[in-house]
């Protein structure tokens, strides 16, 4: 849904993988954060020694609270005995009804052969059954399949052009100096072409606080925006508290809104961006910002964290020297963290050479970081100077 006469860019990192381990099913299976539910020590010690031996980092929780709580940070649960009172079944259930944990496989332990008993699991929502009784190494293996499959049914491979280096800590901001270019159609395009490979695992952000129309674009009405979540001081610490306040787009993406009334809008700190962010990151595999066009301290603070920023400016001259004062601004002020230099999409390759034209900027040598280096990124067919439309991408690179 680009606009005419604007492109949207294509960003493309190379993938790190933790390392693998040797396993039973011959495939490698990255180390695997695994949250076991067990409320008899004894019976958990056989269990945390098979998961630890195939590499897999174990915390035991014992209580179905404790384990709502934990599951937000592994990739697997494996859920045996609870306390008398409470249901391994109803447990089981409950994570799958929570959105937050829609990227964690649950597993089950059965306590005896009864089909019925598998049943039960299953229709709740555990994605294997295993019966009590089990080899170690049947454990190890049945672990390891389903976090393999986990895993490729839920590979951000493609999201629009977009992979993620390291998708929990992935923040893009979409900027642009000039208004009226399409920040927030872009912005909205990315989030929902990454929600489609990750439902409920990406978060669309409108940090237009005036006049933001993110909610619009989508057909959402918000009842909370982030006016609300930044007076929550315990939602701003919280990820699961801060999901609360977004909205849900049928695509999976999650949008938390600009305020409804502009006067709002100066209730909101830089340092709230800041902190926002920062919690959101917890909850959320990806961020996407739409920044406008307005630089102000709320701005700057998403620059800081961003490890990509997307600037679209129309081709016009006005538009060109409008980025050229902004990155300028930004050299100067030395944002830690922000963006250091603008690259053709050709150069998104690794060990690619610079394009031609690719020039050095002398302004900001003196703090330490390498300059901002503008380069136009041409969009589509050329057809000349006068008719190309450009995209200017920033990348993150560390201080030299």
């Amino acid at each position: 849904m680009s606009r005419p006469g604007h492109g949207i860019l294509s960003l493309t990192l190379a993938s790190l993988a933790p390392p693998a381990m040797p396993n039973l099913i011959g495939v490698p299976v990255p180390p695997t954060p695994i949250l076991l539910v067990e409320a008899d020590p004894e019976a958990a010690a056989p269990i945390e020694a098979a998961l630890a031996a195939a590499g897999h980092p174990v915390t035991r929780v014992a209580t179905a609270a404790d384990a709502l709580r934990a599951a937000a940070g592994v990739g697997l649960v494996v859920i045996d005995v609870l306390p008398e009172g409470e249901s391994a079944v109803e447990l089981c259930r409950d994570i799958r009804r929570t959105p937050a944990l829609a990227a964690v496989a649950v597993m089950c332990v059965a306590q005896s052969d009864d089909v019925e008993e598998r049943i039960r699991f299953l229709e709740a929502g555990a994605d294997d059954v295993v019966v009590r009784g089990f080899d170690a190494r049947e454990l190890e293996a049945r672990v390891d399949a389903l976090i393999l499959r986990f895993r490729r049914s839920r590979r951000p491979e493609a999201l629009g052009g977009l992979v993620a280096e390291r998708p929990e800590q992935r923040t893009i901001v979409v900027f642009s100096p000039k208004g009226g270019v399409g920040t927030t159609t872009i912005a909205t395009n990315i989030a929902v072409a990454a929600a489609t490979k990750t439902p409920d695992r990406v978060c669309l952000i409108d940090l237009v606080l005036q006049f933001g129309q993110v909610a619009t674009h989508l057909n959402l009405e918000p009842r909370q925006t982030i006016a609300d979540l930044v007076r929550d001081e315990q939602a701003l610490s919280e990820p699961e508290l801060l999901r609360t306040y977004a909205l849900r787009h049928d695509s999976g993406c999650h949008v938390l809104a600009a305020p409804l009334v502009p006067d709002l809008a100066d209730g909101v700190t830089a340092e709230h961006v800041r902190r926002l962010l920062g919690t959101a990151l917890g909850t959320y595999d990806r961020l996407v910002v739409d920044a406008g066009s307005r630089l102000d301290e709320r701005v700057l603070a998403a620059l800081e964290v961003a490890s990509g920023v997307v600037l679209p400016i129309s081709p016009e001259i006005a538009a060109l020297k409008a980025l050229h004062a902004v990155l300028e601004y930004l050299n100067e002020s030395g944002a830690d963290g922000g963006p250091d230099d603008l690259r053709p999409q050709s150069d998104l390759r690794p060990g690619h050479p610079p394009a031609a034209g690719h020039r050095e900027r002398p302004r900001g040598e003196d703090r330490g970081r390498a300059p901002l280096r503008p380069v136009p990124l041409p969009q589509g067919r050329e057809r000349g100077r006068a008719g190309r439309s450009r995209v200017a991408r920033a990348r993150p690179r560390p201080p030299r």
